[in-house]
């Protein structure tokens, strides 16, 4: 007599099994459908290249890409660094929804049409476009503090010194992610208010990092 929960188990890993099959498929399609930007750049060629590239994927979230992109666009232009921050907005989708904004706030924009969101296709594109120094992939509903990039700059300038010419950028000490609660991430995303309005007792804690497994 078979096990009840094993034919449950079984039913449900024909289930997950389909689900990869189907979306292995669209993937492939997908792949074979878009066009990638296949750039070879010699860096020795190229002088006064930006210090940090930052690449934004999105689909849709207009309101999110606004508040995330005017936030970063705001440290750029508040400190000073046009010549050493570049900010690259990677849409996938099938209309271009967010190039009018891009251009208006004065950002560079790489579209790629397709049926289907590849979140990593989508930051392989904008990465090829343009040389950098470095690149941070950066999540269209983040926002962050006044002097986040100034503080990402520093850290690329203490490597640098240190003769690393490979490294992962973290702009302080421990990895402290703060989560904003559903209300106020809706207050920030939809233009009522700054990150900065909030107090950090008001965030959310990533648990990984307080329990001490970051």
């Amino acid at each position: 007599m078979v096990d009840k929960s094993y034919n449950k188990f079984m039913c449900l890993d024909r289930h997950v099994l389909s689900m990869f099959k189907t979306q292995i498929s669209m993937m492939l399609e997908m792949h074979r459908n878009v066009t990638s930007f296949f750039c070879y750049f010699d860096y020795q060629e190229f002088k006064n290249l930006p210090a940090i590239t930052i690449v934004i994927p999105v689909t849709g979230r207009v309101n999110h890409l606004k508040q995330s992109v005017t936030c970063l666009k705001n440290q750029v232009i508040k400190n000073g660094l046009e010549s050493k921050v570049n900010i690259i907005v990677s849409e996938m989708g099938m209309q271009n929804e967010h190039e009018s904004f891009c251009d208006k706030i004065g950002v560079s924009y790489v579209f790629t049409q397709a049926g289907m969101f590849s979140k990593s296709m989508a930051m392989n594109q904008a990465a090829r476009m343009q040389p950098s120094e470095s690149f941070i992939f950066y999540d269209v509903d983040l926002v962050t503090e006044d002097r986040w990039l100034l503080k990402c700059l520093e850290r690329l300038e203490s490597q640098k010194k240190k003769g690393s010419t490979c490294w992962i950028a973290q702009p302080i000490p421990q990895r402290k992610l703060y989560y904003v609660n559903g209300e106020i991430s809706g207050k920030i995303f939809t233009g009522q208010n700054k990150l900065s309005d909030f107090e950090k007792s008001q965030h959310m804690v990533q648990p990984s990092w307080y329990e001490g497994k970051l």
